[in-house]
């Protein structure tokens, strides 16, 4: 989601990922998934260049594309071999349970749908715990 992040998205430190772009099971339960933006990737975007409707691509008129190239050079960086653009989300997932930010909070962040019958009630967007777990992930990295 990252790679096809849209300037119109942002709103302040929020992202919006719109429900047509955002992964679902069910294709109609899909929702917009609210991001809040850790202060790190906040400067990271302030750095890009505003070229066109994509916030991260070579010219901002196409989205990026994470193809093998890049994957290669991301492992030679990291000096890791074997593993797929999907380990990032599962290294953030551990990185964060590991710092003690509550799994419930984790799959927040992750876009996980919340099945339990409290969920029916619970319409907390739960942006400012996922800020913190976001901005601590980003520190964790850093």
């Amino acid at each position: 989601n990252v790679a096809s992040m849209r300037w119109d998205e942002i709103d302040g430190n929020i992202w919006t990922i719109p429900a047509e772009k955002f992964k679902a099971t069910k294709r109609e339960k899909a929702k917009a998934h609210e991001v809040p933006l850790s202060a790190e990737l906040l400067k990271i975007v302030a750095q890009m260049p505003k070229i066109g409707p994509y916030v991260f691509g070579p010219t901002g008129a196409k989205q990026l594309r994470l193809g093998s190239r890049e994957k290669d050079r991301l492992a030679n960086r990291a000096e890791v071999s074997e593993w797929r653009l999907h380990d990032l989300r599962r290294t953030a997932a551990t990185l964060m349970t590991e710092g003690k930010i509550p799994r419930f909070v984790v799959e927040r962040v992750l876009g996980h749908a919340d099945r339990s019958v409290t969920a029916v009630y619970d319409r907390a967007s739960y942006r400012d715990e996922k800020l913190e777990a976001l901005n601590q992930l980003a520190e964790t990295v850093k």
